[in-house]
């Protein structure tokens, strides 16, 4: 095990482009940019979406847990396949990026609200 950690080398990207409040103020949701980017950089990777899930506090109820959010959505997938396409506009991209922010939003305040899913699956 030592050796396989060994074998890896980390770097750290300090980026400073922009951050929360530039993201707030075009009206995305942090979160979701950045779930989105982890989709987006895994489909760029390796060619393909695959089942992801964020886990969701449940925090306003009393010994609330997390519900298990997936992340890989209808939208997010015409997000990859809109984002990477050569031939999609700017506006095209932009679009299909708030359509798969906007859903992953709503996905996670139904979540937090006690309305997902995915843990009623395991009980």
């Amino acid at each position: 095990l030592g050796d396989a950690i060994s074998a890896d080398d980390t770097y750290v990207l300090e980026f400073k482009n922009f951050g929360k409040n530039y993201i707030v103020a075009n009206k995305f949701s942090p979160d979701s940019i950045v779930q989105m980017s982890i989709v987006l950089t895994y489909y760029r990777l390796y060619g393909e979406i695959v089942s992801a899930y964020e886990p969701v506090l449940t925090k306003r109820y009393y010994h609330g847990r997390t519900e298990a959010m997936r992340t890989t959505t209808t939208e997010t997938v015409q997000l990859c396949k809109t984002w990477f396409n050569r031939f999609s506009s700017k506006e095209e991209k932009i679009n299909a990026l708030r359509k798969a922010t906007q859903n992953h939003s709503k996905l996670v305040k139904q979540s937090s609200d006690g309305n997902g899913v995915d843990r009623h699956l395991y009980a």
